[in-house]
């Protein structure tokens, strides 16, 4: 946390409008950071360095990865077109408040910041699957290769059918709480790495802002 002299949190105020940075020429402004009324010039935003510096950065990630994506001709699935679709659904059912009532962002503003947002981390899966990053899931392939190499340290699977695929649940849960926290680090390390790629491969720029 960043704090001044006096030892209170160092905040900054931003406007609409303002630029704040650019990626690629691509400027970064205040509607890129959260939602903001799409009828209104004159917004202003005031929050710490510390969460700003935050919602920069991902903007910055946001905006990389809409880039990445049109070069490489990567588009949504439609598996992923679907779960956009009813992640909007949940978002905005019907008799949803107009305003949120905190920021007072029409809730369509609120709906269209979200979509982009959550189509840039689609789009980031599909582009790292593709880059090479592992998956953070675990296979069948991994759960049956684990059973194989540590055979002796489960009982034998019975010989009735219905017992046999009981007991293989439960053991399959069991290897894939096991497995899964070391697939999960694996995947953030190398995802974390493939992002910083991406901004080390690209002109990002951050304009000072005076608190």
């Amino acid at each position: 946390m960043v704090k001044s002299a006096t030892g209170q949190e160092k905040t900054v105020r931003l406007f609409a409008g303002q630029e704040l940075g650019r990626v690629n020429g691509v400027v970064i402004s205040l509607k890129d950071l959260l939602p903001l009324p799409s009828e209104t010039a004159d917004v202003e935003r005031a929050m710490s360095e510390e969460h700003f510096d935050f919602l920069f950065r991902r903007a910055v990630e946001r905006e990389l990865t809409l880039q990445t994506a049109h070069a490489q001709g990567i588009e949504l699935t439609e598996e992923q077109r679907t779960a956009l679709a009813e992640a909007r659904a949940r978002r905005n059912p019907p008799g949803a408040p107009v305003f949120d009532p905190l920021e007072e962002v029409p809730e369509q503003d609120q709906a269209e910041f979200e979509q982009r947002d959550f189509t840039a981390l689609l789009l980031q899966a599909t582009l790292a699957e593709k880059a090479g990053v592992s998956s953070r899931h675990v296979s069948q392939e991994q759960v049956k290769s684990y059973y194989d190499l540590h055979r002796a340290i489960y009982q034998p699977l019975p010989e009735d059918p219905a017992q046999r695929a009981d007991a293989w649940d439960k053991i399959e849960v069991q290897i894939r709480q096991q497995l899964a926290p070391s697939l999960q680090q694996e995947h953030d390390e190398q995802f974390a790495k493939y992002m910083e790629n991406l901004r080390n491969n690209a002109k990002v720029s951050k304009v000072a802002i005076e608190p």
